[in-house]
């Protein structure tokens, strides 16, 4: 049997700036994998922490709200159209690395260069899709 995909994301609400996680069900729902409860991860970092593990009891919540409507609360499935999606992760910080490649190089100053430039950039550039 082939293992459903989940699609992960956060999420906050327009009356509740918290952030959650949660898995897109079928229908343009979202299932608020936050209000689940203990034993389930409540970030996508988390979530990837935790490995398949995880991944399994996603899938588990995922059946049983795709095959059973109703089976969990309506707090737990919420219509996508009421959420606002967030960049799914945010890190720490990120670093990065300019003229990493030759061809990079040939489309800006085309000199070559001796030593590798880094930059780092702060985490609250992370963004959402505009519209998403």
């Amino acid at each position: 049997m082939r293992e459903r995909n989940v699609k992960l994301l956060s999420f906050h609400t327009a009356g509740d700036a918290a952030s959650r996680f949660g898995v897109l069900l079928s229908g343009e729902r979202v299932l608020d994998v936050s209000a689940l409860g203990a034993g389930f991860p409540s970030t996508v970092l988390e979530c990837i922490e935790q490995g398949e593990s995880a991944l399994a009891l996603l899938r588990q919540a995922v059946t049983q709200a795709e095959s059973t409507p109703g089976s969990l609360p309506a707090r737990h499935v919420v219509p996508l159209a009421s959420v606002i999606l967030e960049a799914p992760y945010r890190p720490g910080k990120i670093m990065a690395v300019g003229k990493n490649y030759a061809d990079h190089v040939a489309e800006a100053s085309g000199a070559a260069y001796t030593r590798v430039g880094g930059f780092i950039k702060p985490s609250w550039w992370v963004a959402a899709l505009a519209g998403a």
